[in-house]
C-alpha cells in the first residue's frame, strides 16, 4: 500500500512550462495537479518552495553490468546512483555476459533487475542471431535493438531492418555509429605508432562516425524504420542527422555530458578513454552551441574499476572505455540551464518527455494525472562539487571530479515511493519494475 503524498510550493514542470502548483500522489500515481486550495488531503506533505518539481529523468543509455560484470556495477548500485541523480527510469544496454540478445537472456535480466533495482527500467536487446527473432521483442515489451556498428559491416545489419520493416515491428534500432571498416583501415595505417589517447581518437575518427551515420540514414530512408543514434560526438554527423530529420526521416539522437563538456585538447590522461572518443574543441563547441536540436540527453553510464582504467604505458587498447555518469547527468544538464546555454524547459523535456516518447514508455516522462508518480525535486540554486567518493556507483570515480555545478537533487520518487532524500538512499531492492514499452513513438 502506498502512502499518499502532497508536494506543495514548488515550480512544477507541467505541459512544457513551469507553474506554481500542488501535486498529490495516491496509489503510486499522480492523482491531482492544480491549486493548493482545491487539492485533496494526503498523509505526507513535502514543501518544495523555491525548488523545481520535474518528472523523474529517463536515462536511455546505461550499462549496469548485470549479469556477468557485477564487480563494476549491478542493478542495485547502478539504480541507487540513478536515484541519487534524479533518474527514475533507465534503459540498460545488452553487452552483458551472457549478452542480452535472446528471449531467455532478456527474461533472466528482467528477473535480476526486479530483484535488485530501486528504480524502474527497460532494456535494449542486442542484435538477435537471426532477423526473425526480432518478433519476440515487442511481445515481451522491449522497445529497442542496439547495434554496435563497429562490430558489423553495414550489409550485415540490413536484413534486420528489412525484416522489421516488412513485419511492421514497433522497434527502434539504437545505433552506436562508428564504421568498422574505417577503424580497421586506420589501425593498419598507424601500425607501429605510439598507442596513447591520441591514437585512440585517430582510429575512431570523426570520419568513422560520419560515414556510419550516413550509412544508417540511408537505411532509415530505404526501410522507413526508426533509428536512434547513441552519443553523437562530431559536428558533421550532428548536421547530417538534423538535416535528415528535417527531410522527415524517422531518426533521433542523443548526446552525453562528457561529449558536451570535455575535450581531447585538454585531456590526455588515458583515464578519459571512451567510445566514441572525446573530440576536439571544434566539435565540442558545436555540440554546445546547438543543444536545442538535440533530442535526448543520456549518460552512457559505463563504469569500470580504476584498475581497469589504469594505463601501463604500453597500449591504450587494453584500457576499458567509459566511466560512470548516471548520477551526474541531471545536475550537469541543469547546470547548463542555469548558465542559459539552454532553457530549463528544454533541459527537462530532453531528459524526460522525449526519451519516454521515443521509446514508448507508457506512463513515464510527464507530470500528468494518471501517470506514474516519478518525480525529482531539485534545488536549482544550490551549488555543489562533484566528488567521486560521494557518488553511489560501485566504482568511486568520475570524469567530472571537482566540477562545481548548480542544481542539486533533493528528493527522488518512483511510483509514489521516496527512494532518495537528502543524500540518503531510501529505496529498497526490488522496488523497481520492468516497464513494458507499449509502442515506439513512430
Amino acid at each position: 500500500m502506498h502512502e499518499s503524498i502532497k508536494i506543495v510550493g514548488g515550480e512544477v514542470y507541467y505541459m512544457g512550462e513551469f507553474l506554481e502548483a500542488t501535486i498529490v500522489i495516491e496509489n503510486g500515481k499522480i492523482a491531482y495537479i492544480g491549486k493548493e486550495s482545491k487539492s485533496p488531503n494526503a498523509e505526507t506533505k513535502i514543501d518544495a518552495t523555491n525548488k523545481l518539481v520535474i518528472p523523474g529523468a529517463i536515462d536511455v543509455h546505461v550499462h549496469f553490468r548485470d549479469p556477468g560484470f557485477t564487480w563494476k556495477e549491478d542493478f542495485y548500485t547502478g539504480s541507487s546512483a540513478a536515484a541519487a541523480g534524479g533518474v527514475t527510469t533507465v534503459l540498460d544496454m545488452p553487452n552483458t555476459n551472457p549478452p542480452t540478445n535472446t528471449i531467455n537472456a532478456i527474461i533472466d535480466k528482467i528477473e535480476i533487475g526486479e530483484k535488485k533495482s530501486i528504480i524502474d527500467f527497460s532494456l535494449h536487446s542486442g542484435l538477435p542471431r537471426v532477423p526473425h527473432r526480432l518478433c519476440d521483442l515487442p511481445v515481451i515489451g522491449v522497445p529497442s535493438v542496439k547495434i554496435y556498428s563497429y562490430k558489423h559491416y553495414p550489409e550485415e545489419v540490413k536484413d534486420y531492418l528489412a525484416y522489421a520493416s516488412k513485419r511492421q515491428l514497433k522497434l527502434v534500432f539504437t545505433v552506436h555509429a562508428e564504421n568498422r571498416g574505417i577503424i580497421e583501415e586506420t589501425k593498419k595505417k598507424l601500425e607501429g605508432a605510439q598507442r596513447d589517447l591520441l591514437y585512440h581518437g585517430e582510429i575512431r575518427s570523426p570520419r568513422a562516425e560520419l560515414v556510419e551515420v550516413k550509412n544508417f540514414l540511408s537505411m532509415a530512408e530505404e526501410y522507413a524504420q526508426p533509428i536512434h543514434f547513441a552519443h553523437i560526438s562530431t559536428k558533421q554527423a550532428f548536421k547530417e542527422i538534423v538535416n535528415a530529420k528535417e527531410r522527415g526521416l524517422k531518426v533521433t539522437f542523443e548526446v552525453t555530458p562528457h561529449h558536451i563538456l570535455l575535450e581531447q585538447n585538454n585531456l590526455r590522461d588515458p583515464y578519459y578513454k571512451v567510445n566514441p572518443p572525446l573530440r576536439s574543441r571544434e566539435h565540442r563547441e558545436y555540440l554546445m552551441s546547438n543543444l536545442d536540436k538535440v533530442d535526448v540527453f543520456a549518460s552512457d553510464h559505463a563504469p569500470h574499476t580504476l584498475e581497469e582504467k589504469r594505463f601501463t604505458g604500453e597500449d591504450i587498447e587494453k584500457i576499458a572505455p567509459g566511466f560512470p555518469g548516471v548520477e551526474t547527468l541531471v545536475p550537469l544538464i541543469l547546470d547548463l540551464a542555469s548558465k542559459k546555454v539552454l532553457s530549463y524547459e528544454e533541459a527537462v523535456s530532453k531528459l524526460t518527455e522525449k526519451p519516454a516518447t521515443i521509446f514508448g514508455l507508457n506512463g513515464k516522462g510527464f507530470l500528468a494525472e494518471g501517470y506514474d508518480a516519478d518525480i525529482a525535486i531539485i534545488d536549482h540554486k544550490k551549488k555543489w562539487t562533484i566528488r567521486g567518493d560521494k557518488l553511489h556507483s560501485k566504482v568511486n570515480h568520475t570524469p567530472f571530479e571537482g566540477r562545481i555545478v548548480k542544481g542539486f537533487v533533493e528528493t527522488t520518487i518512483v511510483r509514489g515511493a521516496i527512494v532518495y532524500k537528502d543524500g540518503e538512499i531510501i529505496g529498497k531492492k526490488g522496488w523497481g519494475k520492468f516497464i513494458r514499452a507499449w509502442r515506439a513513438s513512430w
